[in-house]
């Protein structure tokens, strides 16, 4: 983006995070089952079926209990949960029979994979908290619906000593043993959006920080964009390259303390005058103040990185091993890179000392069919159509994969 985009873009405050959104100050995040082993059913005794299409509850043959695993729950430790409820799509059409469900969680504040062991969901810590459910008739295949909510399950795990933005959740849901289900609902089992859940929460942190923790900008300038806390009236904002410095505060990481909720920096009276530097992480910190100026919610450390110029995430991996012999090498190419000169061959020194390769406009190469049980380097120089970016120190290390 150029730098004379600033005094539009200043004025448009727009938060986009991977699965996470804000709404009216508060943040949602919405979460899908990553992996087919983390949407189970325990048929208590009678085994752990990990690999079903569908989820039938609470009856399959037998009573069992769902166990629902969401990894990647990006909601603060101690945040307060305002609505939480998982979203199911229907499996196969159900009648009108009653149905009565209690959800609960696993006590745990980063829950493991399930196991094919024997009551290996029902066996689990659970929370004291419960939510009853009723569902409605489920008469449409594909459609979706929604459990009542569970914002208490989720506050009383996300409350837990060890738990932190991130974690794995475990939701359990089974049959009410004081009130039995007459009926039965099916929903679609495994990876996807088919099953989501939903929380909607506060915290008196500083939380949805844009650019979005770790990611890389591809940038010399950037505009740091916060959620602000429940109770805070201004904002401690530290800034550096060291992480340790930023988390305790030292150096001269204090910025100073504001009103906005949001920080630019890269531009000639902001921090980095100069703009950003290729090839840096840079970390940040956001300490909530209450009115009364002496109340401060210590924020979380975020970060983010300018990409370096040379090339970088080489696919296969540097020293990679049982490589296909038909392999298509590939990489992010370096800030502001326009042309790729790539070169490759079974001789470290000839790789290591090549000059003069033709240029490439995608970041990939194919090099033909390889010998098996055989060593090869690659190496990549980037090029911004001003200069050639070796031998000028940005040179791409060299990579070694094994056939």
């Amino acid at each position: 983006m150029s730098k004379k985009l600033i005094c539009l873009v200043s004025f448009v405050l727009v938060l986009a995070l991977a699965g996470t959104n804000v709404v009216f100050g508060s943040m949602v995040v919405e979460v899908g089952i990553r992996s087919g082993n983390d949407s189970v059913e325990d048929q208590l005794g009678r085994g752990m079926y990990t690999t079903s299409s569908d989820l039938e509850f609470p009856n399959d043959g037998g009573l069992q209990v769902i166990g629902l695993r969401f990894m990647d729950v990006e909601v603060p430790r101690g945040a307060n949960i305002l609505e939480a409820y998982i979203v199911f799509t229907v499996d196969e059409s159900s009648g009108s029979e009653e149905m009565n469900l209690v959800i609960d969680g696993e006590l745990s504040p980063d829950a493991p994979a399930f196991a094919s062991s024997d009551y290996n969901v029902s066996e689990r810590a659970r929370t004291a908290a419960k939510a009853l459910w009723q569902p409605e008739p489920w008469p449409t295949t594909g459609q979706k619906h929604q459990t009542s909510d569970i914002s208490a399950v989720i506050s009383e795990i996300v409350n837990q000593d060890g738990w932190a933005s991130g974690n794995a959740m475990a939701i359990i849901i089974s049959d009410d043993p004081d009130n039995p289900s007459k009926g039965n609902r099916v929903a679609v089992s495994g990876t996807g959006a088919t099953t989501m859940l939903h929380i909607e929460f506060t915290s008196k942190r500083a939380i949805g920080p844009s650019p979005a923790n770790g990611v890389y900008i591809d940038d010399t300038w950037v505009s740091l964009i916060w959620v602000p806390g429940e109770t805070a009236v201004s904002h401690d904002v530290y800034l550096g390259e060291n992480f340790a410095d930023v988390e305790a505060g030292t150096g001269d990481t204090f910025q100073g303390n504001q009103t906005l909720t949001e920080y630019t920096l890269g531009f000639p009276g902001f921090p980095y005058p100069d703009g950003l530097v290729p090839g840096t992480t840079y970390y940040w910190r956001i300490d909530e103040v209450e009115a009364d100026g002496a109340t401060k919610h210590k924020g979380f450390v975020w970060s983010f990185t300018v990409p370096p110029r040379t090339a970088y995430f080489p696919d296969p991996a540097d020293g990679a091993e049982q490589v296909d012999t038909d392999v298509r090498l590939s990489w992010t190419e370096g800030f502001g890179s326009k042309l790729h000169y790539v070169y490759f061959g079974d001789n470290f020194d000839e790789v290591n000392n090549a000059a003069g390769g033709l240029p490439h406009g995608d970041a990939t190469y194919t090099p033909g069919t390889l010998k098996l049980a055989e060593t090869y380097y690659w190496r990549i120089d980037e090029f911004d159509a001003i200069e050639l970016r070796e031998p000028l120190g940005a040179r791409t290390p060299l990579m070694a994969l094994w056939i």
